[in-house]
């Protein structure tokens, strides 16, 4: 049994009588079927007239926010810089990372990474040779975005430092 009923939203189609068979279509979701003529033509039977339906997207992808994405590259020497990258949706961090590179040998070297690349906040100490120490912070990205961000403001050139001798910052 199908029963359409419209109401000033759209168009509804009901199969049965039962929630679970119920399915929102509005006009937007009919497109109309055709065919080649080529290919009636050749002797294929041809396609039903009229309109069929498409089915809608996914309600929650209607209202979906956007994600907001933030790129920075300051310079905070010559030879250093910072790179400092955060996406939010909704309000909420949902990934950053926060980097301090230094110039050595003509090729940028990353020093100290913050970032959540493993679904948790954590910090990536590097030395010369490349050799890394993963420290996790046990903080949610708000936190971590901030305490990362002020950290390589303040202690970039003990960081700098640190690595050109060839320790870990």
């Amino acid at each position: 049994m199908l029963v359409l009923v419209i109401l000033s939203f759209g168009i509804r189609i009901c199969f049965g009588f039962r929630a679970t068979n119920i399915k929102r279509y509005t006009f937007r979701h009919f497109v109309p079927i055709a065919i080649p003529q080529s290919r009636v033509e050749a002797g294929f039977k041809p396609a039903p007239t009229g309109w069929r339906a498409v089915p809608p997207l996914p309600y929650r992808s209607l209202y979906r926010r956007q994600m907001q994405e933030k790129k920075y590259l300051i310079l905070l020497d010559i030879n250093a810089r910072k790179r400092h990258y955060h996406a939010t949706e909704a309000g909420k961090i949902i990934k950053f990372v926060i980097q301090l590179e230094l110039r050595s040998g003509g090729v940028w070297k990353e020093v100290i990474r913050y970032d959540c690349a493993h679904d948790y906040a954590h910090k990536d100490c590097y030395n010369v040779k490349g050799k890394c120490r993963k420290i996790n912070l046990y903080l949610d990205y708000e936190d971590a975005l901030t305490l990362a961000d002020d950290d390589i403001n303040e202690n970039w050139e003990i960081y700098r430092e640190r690595f050109l001798r060839g320790d870990f910052p």
